[in-house]
């Protein structure tokens, strides 16, 4: 879901659909999720984010007790999209609800967002 005055989903070209137009710090997006088995995962982030640095930082907050923290650097511009490992995270089995916040806006955006992965750790 996208609860935002500004950011929306889009299409550039033939490249996968992302979250763009991410110029409102107060704008959030969040999705609801199952965690079907409890454990650690990996959290990994597909972004871009034009600019000049240093760049916008995020919350990513897991139900209402954990998040962590992502500082993005600018890449060449909103086409260049990178894959960055936020950080690992102990998650409870269950349903839960996954936001994106946003905490500082660089430049003329906080990025554009493609993914976020999670991975159990093995």
């Amino acid at each position: 879901d996208i609860h935002a005055t500004n950011a929306r989903l889009e299409k550039k070209g033939d490249r996968p659909y992302n979250i763009g137009y991410w110029t409102n710090v107060k704008d959030t997006v969040s999705w609801d999720v199952t965690i079907e088995k409890a454990g650690k995962f990996t959290v990994d982030l597909e972004y871009s984010l034009g600019g000049k640095p240093p760049g916008s930082e995020i919350s990513i907050e897991f139900g209402k007790e954990k998040s962590l923290p992502a500082k993005f650097e600018p890449g060449k511009d909103f086409l260049d999209f990178k894959t960055m490992k936020v950080g690992e995270i102990e998650l409870p089995a269950g349903a839960m609800t996954i936001t994106v916040r946003p905490v500082k806006k660089s430049g003329v955006a906080v990025m554009d967002l493609r993914r976020i992965d999670l991975t159990m750790v093995k």
